[in-house]
């Protein structure tokens, strides 16, 4: 779907979008510095919360929306984490809003096209590759990989202010709900870099999708969790597919008591 913000024409992706252009201007406003950014709501918000009272959303100019979409003004000029920020929003994935979900971001998509039209594993999507589906778990190629794939994530949920902030994390539980599925163990040692502590959830195990079923299910009343949380809570889990885990998960968090509710995954899957 093609929209206009009130300047350029920008390709929205129903899956996840990335900011794809911002500069510092000067000239934007009469009173402040703007940071001018090319990307959709989703992304703009971040920034605008992220800089609280000290801005402001502004007008394009006629020039300036030409070729970006949002105008974000600090009288004081753009702090240089508003900046830190704006940069790395350029590197991830936010989703479409989920059910239940104020903000979801994938790490990379899992697969890419290739050079001759195939779809090859990211960095991310390859990483999860050598852990998940390992023939030799334990080798030391497979521990490189998780090493790298718990450091990344980790990384981001350090880097990015509302994900910082979040007061636990969890996970929806695997088929065996045994709290050893490979989501569950991800958000463990992601709880561990970045010592925000881990809540377990729990799972009937009757209606959760296998992987071969075409049939998107409903799993609001799927997931519990055995203790009351408030405040923000971060769901952990590997790749995206069409969102139905992450809202049961989120439904789960909910009746908790969670007010905020963050998701983070390695990848994104390429194909709706």
């Amino acid at each position: 779907m093609i929209i206009n913000f009130g300047g350029p024409l920008l390709m929205r992706d129903s899956r996840a979008n990335v900011l794809t252009r911002y500069k510092i201007s000067t000239k934007q406003t009469g009173d402040a510095e703007a940071l001018l950014t090319c990307c959709v709501d989703e992304i703009a918000d971040q920034l605008v919360r992220a800089g609280g009272d000290g801005c402001y959303v502004a007008s394009l100019t006629e020039k300036s929306s030409k070729t970006y979409t949002h105008a974000i003004a600090f009288r004081h000029g753009v702090p240089p984490e508003i900046e830190e920020l704006a940069e790395l929003l350029s590197t991830v994935l936010t989703l479409t809003p989920v059910r239940g979900i104020d903000l979801a971001i994938s790490l990379d998509w899992h697969k890419q096209p290739g050079e001759n039209d195939d779809l090859i594993n990211t960095e991310m999507g390859r990483s999860i590759q050598y852990t998940k589906y390992a023939t030799y778990p334990n080798g030391s190629s497979s521990r490189r990989e998780w090493a790298k794939l718990v450091s990344a994530m980790s990384k981001f949920v350090l880097e990015h202010p509302e994900y910082v902030e979040a007061g636990a994390i969890t996970a929806p539980p695997g088929h065996l709900s045994n709290g050893n599925s490979y989501g569950e163990k991800l958000a463990k040692a992601i709880a561990r870099e970045t010592q925000i502590p881990y809540l377990p959830m729990t799972a009937n195990g009757e209606r959760l999708p296998q992987k071969e079923s075409s049939v998107i299910p409903d799993l609001t009343d799927e997931f519990e969790m055995e203790m009351s949380v408030e405040g923000t809570i971060l769901i952990i889990d590997d790749v995206f597919h069409t969102g139905s885990t992450l809202a049961g998960a989120a439904a789960a968090v909910r009746r908790a008591g969670a007010s905020k509710v963050l998701s983070l995954t390695a990848t994104r899957t390429l194909s709706r």
